[in-house]
């Protein structure tokens, strides 16, 4: 009911002031309730802002109103007025400063609120700002309010939940950065994960790994099991449905920066060996490529694989699938290998042969054995033509640069030429007798700066961005980037020109040689006399000699 009072306002501040000035701060509760009831002036929103601002100073004094409190502040949280909004939330904070308890029931009220405001909006960075605080204050209750929320509400207020996760998550105090928290997350989101969208699990699973928790190795290897546990690997891949194979893949993908040399990925490599790689067409379509690079990915964390030769063996027959036979007929064969490059899928052979260049790396005994020696031979010659192919679609590259006429085409065939760059060395390792794996490739959809576009780099030990760039042989650096040819070669070894450095040591040897001119007495011809005089009086004479500058350089000699 509306209180009737005619000035709150004057009413509140008399209040406050017999409160804050008792020292029996007890005995004035009915003062206290007073202050509570104006949330209810409908008529006076300075009276109702007021109240809020009291709440928040008294509630320490009166920790026996807690739920009316907090009740006369929810109510305050669906004001019109946007200021009235701004300080009720605020003082439920400074509430569960005072009394811990009741973060998880204002964490489930400041969500909502959340949810339901303008996005970007003052009110929404506002109460945003309030649950940053409640995790701060409180992290588990905090989070147990958020989940409740996530798990039960619709997706009105679901979805942003998920959203404000995966920008706060990662700001959690170090003090929630443990076991327990994380037990608490992983088994919240089982519940939610296997019914959500795939935006909603990305945003989600991207939550987890924003947590500096998760970034440590028992972090990795939780987050990896609940991604597992998602992709639903018990299953055949023919089996699930479009929308399960594209989980299992996303799963995949998002596990991916969770692998390493102790946390490995060889169960989802035998599963896609055994499940996947089977299923995959001759035509390999666009999905069906970003399936083999998630593939290829995932074969550079590897264990030992328990089936290799089977495994090994499934991967070797699929990339001579994908391979182009080249034409038993010489005549045609240019006629041929020009209707070959429109045929050829380039980045599905580049995924293939870089995942069994990874696999071979493991289980290098497989390209010894006798019953693969057939297959490897045939692969052999279709790699031989599938080189010259390239070679002519680098011309073909080259000649469309030249003309700049197609700029969009231009950008697509540079793509297609570092998938080819890639081949091209992986080929080179394959040919050796016996094939060694010595290469490091950097995965074509994979950018330079990335450490995971290293593909062999966890194996190899090198550190994230240390590349190493190849030169031709008997060329140089010229000190702006570019190869310079050398000017002459005597016992294999590259002779260049010397030119004096620039650096700190350059000025320093500098200064001694000016040193050295000053005690050898260099000078001008015109001051010989000068010189020679001054040396008479010393007992000494001057001899002369040549600079290589035509000046004279004087030396003294002791008369005798």
């Amino acid at each position: 009911m509306a209180v009737k009072a005619d000035d709150h306002v004057g009413n509140l501040y008399n209040y406050y002031m017999v409160i804050d000035g008792a020292e029996n701060k007890s005995e004035h509760r009915d003062k206290y309730l007073a202050i509570l009831a104006a949330v209810n002036v409908t008529d006076n929103a300075g009276a109702r802002k007021l109240a809020a601002d009291f709440i928040g100073r008294l509630f320490k004094f009166y920790p026996e109103e807690g739920e009316r409190s907090i009740q006369a502040l929810a109510q305050l949280c669906v004001d019109s007025d946007a200021a009235i909004k701004k300080s009720a939330t605020e003082t439920l904070v400074e509430l569960c400063k005072v009394n811990a308890t009741y973060v998880k029931r204002v964490a489930d009220l400041l969500i909502q609120m959340f949810a339901l405001a303008e996005p970007q909006s003052q009110e929404s960075k506002g109460v945003q700002a309030c649950l940053v605080k409640l995790l701060h204050i409180e992290p588990r209750q905090a989070l147990e309010g958020l989940l409740d929320q996530i798990v039960t509400a619709q997706d009105v207020i679901r979805a942003p939940a998920i959203r404000f996760l995966k920008a706060k998550l990662g700001e959690l105090p170090a003090s929630a950065n443990n076991t327990e928290i994380a037990t608490l997350l992983i088994g919240e989101y089982k519940k939610i994960l296997p019914d959500c969208s795939t935006e909603e699990f990305e945003n989600l699973v991207g939550s987890l790994s924003a947590m500096k928790f998760f970034q440590t190795l028992h972090g990795g290897q939780m987050l990896v099991d609940v991604l597992v546990e998602c992709m639903g690997t018990a299953t055949p891949y023919t089996s699930l449905s479009a929308e399960q194979a594209e989980r299992l893949i996303t799963c995949c993908r998002l596990a991916l920066p969770c692998f390493s040399r102790v946390i490995q990925s060889t169960k989802l490599v035998e599963y896609f060996c055994d499940h996947v790689i089977p299923t995959l067409s001759a035509d390999t379509t666009d999905q069906e490529v970003l399936v083999l690079q998630v593939f290829a990915e995932l074969c550079a964390s590897t264990g030992d694989l328990k089936n290799y030769q089977a495994n090994l063996g499934l991967v070797l027959q699929k990339l001579i699938e994908l391979l182009p036979a080249a034409p038993t007929d010489p005549a045609t064969f240019v006629e041929v290998q020009e209707q070959s490059l429109s045929k050829i899928k380039f980045s599905a052979i580049e995924c293939l042969l870089c995942a069994f260049h990874l696999l071979g790396k493991r289980h290098q005994q497989f390209l010894g054995e006798p019953e693969q020696a057939a297959s490897l031979a045939l692969l052999k010659t279709k790699l031989q033509y599938l080189s010259s192919c390239m070679q002519l679609y680098g011309q073909k590259i080259q000649t469309l640069k030249l003309s700049g006429t197609d700029a969009e085409a231009i950008k697509k065939s540079e793509v297609t030429r570092r998938v080819i760059t890639n081949i091209k060395s992986l080929i080179l390792d394959l040919f050796h007798t016996p094939p060694h794996f010595k290469d490091s490739v950097h995965l074509s959809w994979k950018k330079d700066s990335s450490p995971s576009s290293l593909i062999s780099e966890k194996q190899s030990g090198l550190g994230a961005g240390k590349i190493a760039t190849r030169r031709k042989i008997g060329e140089v650096s010229n000190g702006n980037g570019a190869a310079a040819a050398t000017t002459a070669a005597t016992g294999g070894k590259i002779r260049t020109k010397y030119e004096p450095g620039t650096g700190r040591g350059a000025a320093a040897a500098a200064a001694r040689s000016q040193r050295a001119k000053i005690t050898t007495g260099s000078a001008p011809a015109a001051d010989v006399a000068k010189l020679q005089a001054r040396a008479e009086r010393f007992g000494a004479s001057l001899g002369s000699a040549s600079n290589n500058d035509g000046t004279s350089r004087f030396i003294k000699t002791k008369k005798i």
